[in-house]
């Protein structure tokens, strides 16, 4: 038996980068002059996220979408801190003011109309966001 796992595999998955760059290009060109984003979490989906990132930002992308902080970390890791990573499920009820959002390796996006109205008012570190509905 081969010690080669692709001599014992049902099918073998090739990433294209260049083709998920030209669709991202022919999406930007479409949407523009809106930004065009790239979600990346579950690791692209399968893709891989630092490779798919990494081509997605030598092409031009600068903002991405991950599910979590971890993920986000894992990804500014693999990219310039000139692309933007917004993280979409945003911090856990009162773990906000413990998470590092200003240390630019990300920014919590829609995870609540809370946070939301945090960013918009400046408040980047909400303590105890579940609490200041009313108050935001």
């Amino acid at each position: 038996m081969s010690s080669d796992p692709a001599s014992r595999a049902g099918a073998i998955l090739e990433i294209d980068l260049g083709g998920i760059v030209a669709n991202w290009r022919l999406l930007a060109q479409k949407a523009a002059p809106a930004i065009c984003a790239a979600v990346v979490k579950a690791n692209a989906y399968g893709l891989g996220a630092a490779a798919v990132a990494r081509a997605l930002t030598a092409a031009g992308c600068r903002l991405f979408f991950v599910a979590t902080l971890d993920e986000a970390i894992v990804l500014r890791e693999a990219i310039d801190d000139t692309a933007e990573i917004a993280v979409l499920n945003g911090p856990l009820p009162g773990t906000a003011a413990a998470l590092p959002w200003d240390s630019g390796i990300a920014t919590p996006y829609a995870g609540s109309l809370v946070i939301n109205c945090c960013w918009w008012r400046g408040i980047t570190r909400p303590v105890g966001c579940g609490g200041m509905a009313g108050r935001c």
